[in-house]
Order: C-alpha cells, then sequence, then structure tokens
C-alpha cells in the first residue's frame, strides 16, 4: 500500500477488510449511514462477471471515504515469495484497482461537493441516467490509473465486453418474456441491466486500453467482434466521450460534462426499441411498440398496434 500510494492518491483511504466470507464482509460494513441500499458482489449468471473486491464510499465525520473489501484469495498471491509470478502479479493489479477507486471518488467528491452519498435523486428518470454515467466513469478512471501495475487484465476485460455486447438479444428475450408475464419492474430491470452492463463494461475495457497505450484495432477478438456490430458507433463516441472528460482530470466542475454518457445509454435503448423518457415529474414513462425480434406472434398482433 505504501508503494502504490507513491503513484495513487489514498489520503481517502477508510481502510481494508480481508475476509472470506465476501458477502458477510459487505453486509457487515459500517457505512457510516444507515440510508444506503445493501451491499452485493456481482455474479455471472446476473452480470456477467464474479464480483471479488469492492470499493463502497463510506461517511466519517462529516466526509466522504472509500473502505476496500476483499475476498481474501484474489490477494493472497500477494504472499507469494516470488513477485514475478502470476499469483503476485494478479493480486498487485486487483489491489492497485480498488486503490485507483479511492483517488476516483475523491475527485469526484471533490469536484461536486454535497452529492456522493448525501444527493437524494427523486427524478427516477435522472436516477437511471446518473447510476450509469456514475458506474461507467468510475470504471474507466480506475482502470485507467491502475492499468500499468501488475498482470495487465486486458484480455479478462475483453471477454467480459464481448459477453456484454449481446445486450439487444439479451433486451429482446426480456421483451418478449415481458409480453406474456407483464411486470412491468420486472422487464425494467432485465433491459436496463443489459444495456447499463455494457456500457460499464465499455468503461472498464476502455480505461485498460487507454492506460496501456493501446487500441481496439491491437486486439483481433476485439476488433472483429465490433466490425459492422451495430454497438461500434456508441462504442467510439463512448470512447471520444471518456477521453473527453479524463482530459479535464482534476478540474470538472459542471456534471453535463457526463451526461454524453447517458444519452448513448439512452439512445441505444431506444434503438433496441426500448423507449425509456422523462414525464418531467419525477416519474418515467415506457414506451415497448410491437417488433419483430422481441414479440411472439408479432404478424397477428402488429397491426392492432397493441404495446
Amino acid at each position: 500500500m505504501g508503494e502504490l500510494s507513491k503513484d495513487i492518491n489514498l489520503t481517502n483511504l477508510d481502510g481494508i477488510t480481508l475476509a472470506a466470507d465476501y458477502q458477510g464482509a459487505l453486509s457487515a460494513l459500517d457505512r457510516g449511514r444507515t440510508d444506503l441500499q445493501p451491499l452485493s458482489f456481482s455474479t455471472y449468471d446476473r452480470d456477467g462477471a464474479i464480483g471479488a473486491a469492492m470499493a463502497p464510499s463510506v461517511w466519517r465525520d462529516g466526509k466522504v471515504k472509500t473502505h476496500l473489501v476483499f475476498q481474501i484469495g484474489v490477494v493472497a498471491g500477494l504472499a507469494a515469495n516470488d513477485i514475478d509470478s502470476d499469483e503476485f502479479q494478479f493480486a498487485l493489479h486487483t489491489l492497485a484497482h480498488e486503490c485507483s477507486h479511492v483517488e476516483v471518488t475523491a475527485e469526484m467528491d471533490k469536484a461536486f461537493p454535497g452529492v456522493l452519498l448525501q444527493e437524494k435523486i427523486t427524478d427516477h428518470y435522472a436516477g437511471r441516467r446518473w447510476e450509469v454515467i456514475n458506474a461507467t466513469w468510475d470504471e474507466y478512471g480506475a482502470t485507467r490509473i491502475s492499468a500499468d501495475f501488475g498482470a495487465d487484465p486486458t484480455d479478462g476485460y475483453i471477454e467480459i465486453f464481448l459477453t456484454a455486447l449481446d445486450a439487444r438479444d439479451v433486451a429482446n428475450d426480456a421483451i418478449t418474456a415481458y409480453r406474456t408475464h407483464g411486470d412491468v419492474d420486472q422487464v425494467m430491470t432485465e433491459v436496463v441491466k443489459a444495456y447499463g452492463n455494457l456500457i460499464k463494461y465499455s468503461g472498464y475495457l476502455l480505461g485498460t486500453l487507454d492506460g496501456c497505450g493501446k487500441a481496439v484495432a491491437d486486439y483481433p477478438s476485439l476488433s472483429q467482434a465490433l466490425k459492422d456490430h451495430w454497438f461500434a458507433d456508441p462504442f467510439g463516441r463512448l470512447h471520444a466521450e471518456l477521453q473527453k472528460l479524463w482530459s479535464n482530470w482534476g478540474n470538472l466542475s459542471d456534471r453535463k460534462e457526463f451526461e454524453p454518457i447517458a444519452d448513448i445509454f439512452i439512445e441505444i435503448m431506444n434503438e433496441g426499441g426500448f423507449y425509456l423518457s422523462d414525464n418531467g415529474d419525477g416519474s418515467m414513462a415506457l414506451d415497448i411498440p410491437l417488433r419483430p425480434e422481441n414479440t411472439p406472434y408479432h404478424p397477428i398482433l402488429a397491426p392492432f398496434g397493441l404495446r
């Protein structure tokens, strides 16, 4: 930690928890406030990746800090006698990545005081947008800062990203099921998660590529997957927006600078036939028009304009 602190700002580090029972440690963490959502880790079935480390924000003496929580197995390699071993290098990168979240969170809190852990977003539409913005930028910043520490994580992030590229198929399956079950909350959760994960995992990948000085063209599997893919253009525009934000790192002062990230998120959902919009009163409107790819018996139902 002392060595990492020479390159990563750890001033706002609250503490570190290592646990065999990872979910138990997340549940037991004192975050300093009782009005925060419970912490839970990612699972492959639900999120396309397995979580084993987290950097949640906590409230301490009127200030936002970051506490690191690790499933002990992912950092056990730090005990290896050989620092050049795969185990040590993997653990080092994992530690550096989570430490980088400390710096990113501190910078966001500095740029927008009174927001993290304090602002209550009552506008559901704005809240959905900000969730995607925050997750994407947080991971872009952390991966870019930690890219050169320890093992190269690029192949792993490419694998996760390629899985997330199925977002439209996942969303269409969820919408098709919705035509039968009619549960708006369920289809909202499933479709928003599919597209939101695609944007977030793009942040992981792009931050790593930029941190390593690499490009999509350097990885044949990645460039081939994006060739002629519907997400290729949004992916490029998202990259440009993230790089633009990074160029202002340390001087960010207007939250509107982040809005293009959410604009792209909304755009790809709209293009997928899932229209989420703001009612203007804090609530959201949802329209899911019939399409052949997401509607059973589409030729029969389409003439009636059913939704």
